[in-house]
């Protein structure tokens, strides 16, 4: 790979740095102290919009917004609750401020990857701390909390799941699948091999299912020898069924019960919010902003649920349906939700061939699998790790092919 020079100040570097670092320390902070969290994550919101106004806005992408804008204007027009509306509204921006926002720094790829990618090994480097902490019955400071104190965390099989300084397993599993592919095609600097090696182990240790299935599946598609790649995994599975036995039967029963909970038989929240998608999404204006799916909803006790007679099964305690497309689609109706989708992929309608952005389409691909069973495209942490990075990608790649596309 040709070698890009950039020059980019102390000063220019704080200014295009400081709402990821907002971002992060928010994730950090989200079960210490969540009205702190909540705060430094709108003001990175607050501080990118005034980014953008100062700089370059790419034109085709504020119009899409805007028509957007319209739409979620009209599905707030007399809300059940004002704050509902306005909480939810807020987080439907995060992807085109942070699209807006990476397209403002876009020149300033390379640093920003290099920066990336040091960020999420310090993450991994860190969870080597949570593990001995956990090993030692340490109360560590992102476990959650019961009502009356006693501390508890997410776990697989009696495993801690790994996550790194961002708290949460999925997180922490999605921006080491987004800092894999980073490295393998982007990144120059040294321990290139064994920095792909920590975040491949680091993208399993989190045990997030989805996450995993998603880099496998982006492994074996960009895999040269594909039928290496499907032996390597036979032989790991087979060894590990070896060694580790019991291990390995749980990990087999566990996914067994979540495919049976999610998909067979669908006895979840997860899956009934995607019956209230297919059955109650509506052409034109939804249910309106903050109604359904969202924490929001939970927050502000929607009516809707009530409406549609939902079924939260064994999960009545949980904040949100843990799932994204049901809350876009049921809350602003099928028009305004692939206008929106529309704009979130906008980036993708250019002159480039797809081989040669095909890490800008495995984020999307990551991202995208993610909200089936997360929130993640109307949460920061995933969008400034993902469609943040998109525009600065697709100007380095212009760069290293001397600009032929334009």
């Amino acid at each position: 790979m040709r070698q890009i020079k950039e020059r980019t100040s102390y000063y220019t570097l704080l200014w295009i740095l400081l709402p990821f670092v907002l971002t992060f320390v928010a994730e950090a902070l989200q079960n210490l102290n969540k009205p702190l969290s909540t705060q430094l994550k709108l003001l990175a919101v607050i501080y990118m919009i005034v980014y953008i106004v100062l700089h370059k806005i790419n034109f085709n992408l504020l119009i899409i917004s805007l028509l957007f804008l319209v739409f979620l204007g009209a599905n707030m027009v007399n809300p059940y609750n004002w704050n509902a509306a306005l909480e939810e509204g807020v987080r439907y921006l995060f992807p085109i401020v942070a699209l807006m926002f990476g397209y403002a720094i876009r020149k300033h790829a390379r640093i920003l990857v290099r920066l990336f990618v040091y960020f999420v090994i310090i993450n991994d480097l860190w969870q080597v701390i949570n593990y001995i902490n956990w090993l030692r019955d340490v109360d560590q400071w992102f476990y959650y909390h019961t009502w009356n104190g006693i501390p508890y965390y997410n776990a697989t099989m009696g495993i801690i799941r790994a996550t790194g300084l961002v708290v949460f397993f999925s997180l922490f599993g999605f921006i080491n699948a987004v800092a894999y592919f980073l490295i393998k095609y982007y990144y120059e600097g040294r321990y290139r091999k064994l920095f792909m090696w920590i975040t491949f182990i680091s993208v399993f240790i989190s045990f997030s299912y989805k996450t995993i299935g998603a880099f496998l599946f982006l492994l074996f598609l960009s895999a040269r020898n594909k039928l290496k790649i499907l032996s390597g995994i036979v032989l790991g599975l087979v060894m590990l069924t070896i060694i580790f036995p019991e291990k390995s039967s749980e990990i087999v029963q566990d996914l067994a019960l979540r495919i049976k909970f999610y998909v067979t038989e669908g006895n979840s929240a997860r899956s009934e919010s995607y019956r209230m998608m297919f059955k109650h999404t509506k052409l034109f204006l939804g249910e309106g902003v903050g109604t359904f799916g969202g924490a929001a909803s939970t927050k502000y006790h929607s009516p809707v649920y009530e409406k549609f007679h939902f079924n939260w099964y064994e999960t009545t305690w949980i904040t949100t349906t843990d799932t994204y497309y049901p809350h876009l689609f049921v809350e602003l109706g099928l028009l305004a939700a692939f206008i929106y989708l529309l704009l979130i992929v906008y980036p993708l309608i250019n002159r480039m061939p797809v081989k040669r952005l095909r890490v800008v389409y495995y984020i999307y691909f990551l991202l995208f699998v993610e909200a089936l069973l997360t929130f993640a495209l109307n949460h920061l942490g995933y969008v400034m790790s993902s469609l943040a990075l998109v525009y600065p990608l697709i100007y380095l790649t212009k760069r290293l092919n001397g600009n032929r596309y334009g």
